[in-house]
């Protein structure tokens, strides 16, 4: 946050310190996350959502179908691959 404006780190802080519930609405079937965040970030969101159980890779791509399926698929290899998940 440092050497940000404060209008935009205020808004990250207000993202950060929100409860998962606020940013994920639940549709049954899939979940929709409702902050403007980066693919990596999204998936992140949906997968803290559904802790602690297990989601299979097709949950997320399938909450996640406004995004390109090869761009979903990419950031959860790469989020894997670095222990992030």
């Amino acid at each position: 946050i440092s050497g940000m404006p404060m209008d935009i780190a205020g808004r990250l802080l207000t993202q950060i310190s929100a409860p998962v519930g606020t940013l994920v609405e639940d549709f049954g079937e899939r979940r929709l996350v409702l902050a403007d965040v980066t693919v990596k970030d999204e998936i992140l969101l949906l997968l803290h959502s559904h802790y602690p159980d297990r989601q299979s890779q097709e949950t997320v791509v399938t909450s996640l179908d406004r995004r390109a399926r090869g761009t979903v698929t990419n950031r959860l290899n790469y989020l894997w691959a670095d222990r992030s998940i």
